[in-house]
């Protein structure tokens, strides 16, 4: 998965209540990350700004 921002202030993303968290990353900077193993839909929140919230679902390849 990547992730990108788009706006002027950083962001740090935390996937599955720890699963997976990114460093802090700013305005144009792409962040990629391993989507967990487990097929389930993550909660998705941005450390620095709490109320930036999302879902992200992982699907079984087979």
């Amino acid at each position: 998965m990547v992730f990108t921002s788009a706006d002027a202030e950083p962001h740090q993303i935390d996937l599955g209540d720890g699963a997976v968290v990114t460093d802090a990353f700013g305005s144009g900077e792409r962040v990629m990350v391993e989507a967990p193993g487990e097929p389930a839909t993550y909660d998705l929140i941005c450390l620095l700004h709490p109320t930036m919230r999302g879902t992200v679902e992982v699907a079984d390849a087979g």
